[in-house]
């Protein structure tokens, strides 16, 4: 592989990361409020304070983020390169299949 499709990996991968917040809901037993939720797959790497109670008897609770400026956002940098790493770990094996699997040659014997 070329040093571009690892650069275009690490962009998807950087992307992938980035938005993981949003794709998946946090869920909890019991919210209190200002308690810091987690947020990030594989690896939380982004807390949030919950800003209103919730007044539901059913659990789990699903949480969702809100957005990244938030002034109750705290950003952990080492859980977020952990999950870049493995977000990219797994584009690079995927990639890497897509690659060996269109790329046969067919060989003649003459």
């Amino acid at each position: 592989m070329k040093i571009r499709s690892y650069l275009f990996i690490f962009i998807i991968s950087f992307a992938c990361t980035l938005f993981t917040p949003f794709i998946f809901d946090t869920y909890v037993d019991e919210v209190i409020t200002g308690e810091k939720v987690a947020f990030g797959v594989p690896f939380p790497f982004v807390f949030q304070q919950t800003e209103t109670p919730f007044a539901s008897s059913s659990t789990p609770i699903a949480v969702t983020f809100n957005h990244y400026f938030n002034e109750d956002t705290t950003f952990s940098v080492v859980p977020f390169l952990l999950s870049l790493a493995s977000c990219f770990i797994l584009f690079l094996a995927i990639g890497y299949l897509i690659m060996k699997l269109f790329s046969f040659k067919i060989e003649r014997n003459e």
